[in-house]
Parts: structure tokens; sequence; C-alpha cells
């Protein structure tokens, strides 16, 4: 099946880097960077059908509410 976004278009590539680099401003100092660009990838399969204009709101949304989750989260190690 193939995605109503092409997430490879250099428009869209652009506008995920920032959504990434917002989220890692906000979530860095608890998160790495790997759990933020796997939680923006997870969230990018998630939502496959949203239109292009709006793919990188969603994305950065659904990703923050994902993060927030970890943060709160209690650490196994802990």
């Amino acid at each position: 099946m193939r995605s109503a976004v092409d997430c490879q278009h250099p428009a869209v590539v652009r506008e995920l880097v920032d959504v990434v680099i917002g989220l890692h401003d906000r979530f860095g100092a608890l998160l790495t960077l790997r759990e933020i660009l796997e939680t923006v990838q997870s969230c990018q399969r998630d939502l496959d059908v949203a239109t292009r204009d709006g793919m990188p709101e969603l994305i950065s949304r659904l990703a923050a509410q994902r993060l927030s989750t970890m943060v709160a989260r209690p650490s196994a190690a802990a």
C-alpha cells in the first residue's frame, strides 16, 4: 500500500528534521536522540494517511505526547 504522503519528499524531510530538533530541545535532557527519532518514526507510520501539509504538525504533537509519557514513566532501573 502506498502512503498518502511521500515522506522522502525533500520538503517533508526538512519539516521532520525541524520536528526532531524541536522535540530534542524539549525532551533532550531526559531522553536520548535515538528514543526521540524512534518515536517520531513510529508516529510517522501511525499517521501515514495524513496529508503532506499537516504531517509534520501531527507527528510533532503525537511524538510530544508519547515522549511526555516516556518521561513520566518510572525508569526500569530505578
